[in-house]
């Protein structure tokens, strides 16, 4: 006989605290009163006034999923005890009731009862600290939304990478751009309280977050936070992150940079610069000072920046940066499509593009699309480099097949004149190529630049195929005749040519 009161002086002199009731109904009305999240597990026979135990089951499991339910049933029962495990039950035990089986069925079930709320508290946290990084994240200077053009996946329901957006009257913008190292839940608490710090002290109490901010952040990481955790988890903390302020009035761009990738602007003719040199991130020494930088944007279309996150999936996937990040901020993928792209990224992937020339459309300005440079140890490699540049440019030319072939010969020689030549055989010196595309024109636009001093050709010179033929080079002289336009700065050493496509 399955007797409560036997029951409950027995659990209880091995130091259990135990409620009984004698009907489903009672046990609810207890449940409910006391809050069922104060129970650890809960022992129901089947067979009961009222209410069976599986009914009762499907009540508990539908306040609260996180609680273990033990069912007692004959041992002719074998349906009843296949539904209870199906509709939640941990366990079940056959009468008669063997005071060792039960107690090992109730260990079992309450260390199951702790391990379901702990992960519901985690699960719980993951959507706060998704919910606090989207309130965060929202754009506090919608005057300058048109101008901007982002994307940012998480590899997990969080993540650490942020963007906030600031206007600071008067024709400024501030940008404060991070990302916390780790993809847990611990980086997206730390990118949230980083935020908020930013957004209270920048907006209430008017602190500089370069000159205040950063430097009391730094110090709680490197001093605090990351002696606490390197305690328990020994991995510390960091924070990547830059501040930028644009000055649309003073035409200028202010910017300091902290364990995140270099951004880049294009120039409204199609040069690719980038900006900066990074600094250490945030966490590593405490006292680290933080500067901005000063930059003249009057010859500037758009800047550009991505996360470390994006950098290191497009090495792993051999996809140029700015190639992959087109696509990703691109009206012509659909938010699926990009996610199918990303479905091997193991960070965090952050990219975002903001008008700088604020007299155009952008359409109407270059938008990177590849960028490498190459040294004189590249030149054996020219077969490689060619088909790099077709796989991440292909997409360019889907609807001008037969001008694809032209536009890679003319990379291709004048590569190879920028690496034999501008580069002299020495091995710390580099050339670049630098390609864009205008959309409203649909004019691909490539730059090579060497850091030769020039080499003094003619391009309506004609070649000497023969000499030519050993790497199928048809010369700088023949680019004229290949692309739509044609010229050269420094004497040669910078080589620009132009695709308008169909």
């Amino acid at each position: 006989m399955f007797g409560l009161q036997v029951l409950k002086k027995s659990l209880a002199s091995i130091g259990y605290r135990v409620e009984t009731a004698d009907s489903a109904a009672k046990a609810i009305a207890f449940m409910d009163a006391e809050s069922i999240s104060s129970f650890d597990c809960v022992i129901s026979d089947h067979h009961m006034p009222g209410m069976s135990g599986i009914e009762l089951l499907d009540w508990i499991m539908a306040k609260d999923n996180t609680l273990s339910t033990i069912i007692i049933t004959a041992e002719e029962e074998k349906e009843i005890i296949q539904h209870s495990l199906r509709s939640g039950a941990v366990d079940f035990i056959q009468k008669p009731v063997k005071q060792s089986e039960l107690v090992r069925s109730i260990a079992k079930a309450i260390e199951n009862t702790h391990n379901k709320r702990r992960l519901a508290e985690t699960q719980m946290g993951v959507k706060e600290a998704s919910r606090m990084n989207q309130i965060f994240q929202a754009i506090h200077a919608p005057e300058y939304e048109k101008q901007l053009k982002s994307f940012m996946m998480p590899t997990h329901d969080v993540g650490g990478d942020f963007m906030n957006i600031f206007s600071m009257g008067d024709g400024k913008v501030l940008f404060v751009v991070g990302d916390v190292s780790g993809h847990d839940v611990r980086a997206a608490f730390v990118s949230a309280y980083f935020q908020g710090l930013v957004r209270g002290l920048f907006e209430m109490e008017k602190k500089s977050v370069v000159d205040d901010i950063l430097p009391f952040f730094n110090r709680i990481l490197s001093e605090e936070w990351n002696n606490a955790i390197a305690s328990d988890f020994g991995m510390p903390t960091s924070l990547g992150v830059y501040v930028l302020i644009v000055d649309f009035k003073a035409r200028n761009l202010m910017l300091t940079s902290c364990g995140l990738p270099t951004p880049a602007v294009v120039t409204n003719d199609g040069n690719i610069l980038f900006i900066h040199e990074c600094g250490h991130p945030l966490g590593w020494f405490a006292d680290d000072t933080f500067a901005l930088k000063t930059y003249d944007i009057d010859n500037w279309g758009s800047l550009f920046s991505c996360s470390d996150g994006l950098e290191d999936f497009a090495k792993a996937e051999h996809i140029n940066p700015f190639t992959l990040t087109y696509h990703l901020i691109s009206d012509k993928k659909t938010e699926i499509e990009k996610k199918v792209l990303l479905e091997n990224a193991t960070d965090d992937v952050f990219t975002m593009r903001f008008q700088l020339n604020t007299e155009a459309q952008a359409a109407d300005l270059p938008q990177p699309v590849f960028y490498a440079r190459y040294t004189e140890t590249s030149l054996p490699q020219i077969d490689d480099i060619h088909h790099n540049i077709e796989m991440n440019l292909h997409f360019l030319f889907e609807n001008n097949q037969y001008r694809l072939f032209d536009f890679l010969t003319c990379c291709r020689e004048a590569l190879i004149n920028a690496i034999k030549y501008g580069c002299k055989g020495r091995k710390d010196t580099f050339c670049e190529i630098k390609v864009t595309f205008i959309e409203s024109e649909k004019r691909v636009r490539v730059r090579i630049d060497d850091p030769g001093e020039g080499h003094h050709f003619d391009p309506l010179t004609e070649i000497n195929f023969y000499e030519e033929s050993e790497h199928f080079s048809l010369g700088l002289a023949m680019m004229k005749n290949l692309c739509d336009d044609f010229r050269q700065e420094r004497k040669g050493a910078t080589v620009i040519f132009d695709f308008v496509l169909e």
